[in-house]
């Protein structure tokens, strides 16, 4: 069935272009004012607010803790997420940037895909400096989005189901993501079918990989009891069982990757640039210790970073090249 429309250009033409499809046929799309449209499977995507398009519907939300009260709502995207933006621009500059020229990715060369980008920040500073990339998220803070500057790059979609053709993207980055997979809103309480959400969410994101392409994971391990980064906004730190589902160790991932089928290597990547201080760089006595940590944090042996003593993990999985 035609619908007698252009082509969807909500993703401009150009090198590394990467096209939207329909999530649930993939076939190509065709735009009009306040939504996208397949005209294969007739599926009808809203655009709210004339910018990105909505694939994922109300089912797939994910509830942040913060916007279930509108004054919490307003307080969290006046106060915190500038700092989250801070933080999401320097991951980009001191980390994927060094990473994507450790790898030989050269601008305006390359697809890069931010899956569970959350407030996109990342996506604007990587398309800034020549990397066509864009970008996902299914939560509460694409209310944030109406400050970025490639919304047209951007999507509300759910990772398991993407609405990107296949072998799309040289580089997919789905960081501090997966652990939020198969959960019960915004809490760390898994579902019953929690590790089949994640192979699916896993699966997926090879799937609009290119074959040799890259994809990178990060994550609290759940190996070390404290847990700063899940604490809903009412505690300093979380303390876990290292036996818990929530959070994922390196060798729960690799694990995953390899149950893929479809992963030819994976390694860690050690954590320096990955952390961007905007809290404690506030603090003048921290200020001077900071380059200092994140210098220990990349000068540890290689095999501290895929191991049980890590805080934190970083795996780099690389697509078979055949099948």
């Amino acid at each position: 069935m035609s619908t007698g429309r252009a082509p969807s250009a909500s993703v401009p033409a150009g090198p590394g272009a990467v096209p939207f499809v329909c999530p649930r046929c993939r076939a190509a799309l065709s735009e009009e004012a306040r939504a996208v449209l397949c005209g294969a499977c007739g599926a009808r995507y809203p655009r709210p607010g004339h910018a990105y398009a909505d694939f994922a519907g109300a089912e797939a939300g994910f509830d942040d803790w913060w916007a279930q009260s509108t004054v919490e709502q307003h307080r969290w995207l006046a106060e915190e997420a500038p700092r989250e933006e801070e933080y999401e621009v320097g991951l980009a500059r001191r980390f994927l940037m060094p990473l994507l020229a450790r790898l030989d990715f050269r601008p305006g060369e390359r697809a890069l895909l931010s899956a569970g980008c959350g407030l996109a920040a990342d996506v604007d500073a990587l398309n800034d400096a020549g990397f066509h990339t864009c970008g996902i998220d299914c939560g509460n803070r694409v209310l944030r989005w109406s400050a970025r500057r490639y919304q047209a790059r951007l999507a509300r979609a759910d990772i398991r189901q993407m609405p990107f053709p296949e072998n799309a993207f040289d580089l997919v980055v789905s960081l501090n993501t997966i652990e939020h997979i198969g959960v019960i809103g915004d809490t760390t309480s898994v579902a019953a079918d929690y590790a089949e959400q994640r192979m699916d969410a896993l699966r997926s994101l090879l799937r609009v990989t290119k074959p040799g392409g890259y994809i990178v994971l990060s994550g609290l391990s759940r190996t070390i009891p404290f847990d700063f980064g899940h604490i809903q906004g009412s505690r300093f730190v979380r303390i876990h069982s290292p036996w818990e589902k929530f959070l994922l160790s390196y060798g729960d991932v690799e694990r995953l990757c390899r149950a893929t089928g479809d992963v030819e290597s994976t390694q860690p990547l050690p954590i320096r640039g990955f952390f961007a201080w905007t809290r404690l760089r506030h603090y003048v006595v921290a200020r001077p210790l900071l380059p200092v940590v994140d210098w220990l944090f990349g000068s540890l042996p290689p095999a501290v970073y895929g191991s049980a003593l890590c805080p934190f993990w970083i795996i780099l999985a690389r697509r078979r090249r055949t099948r």
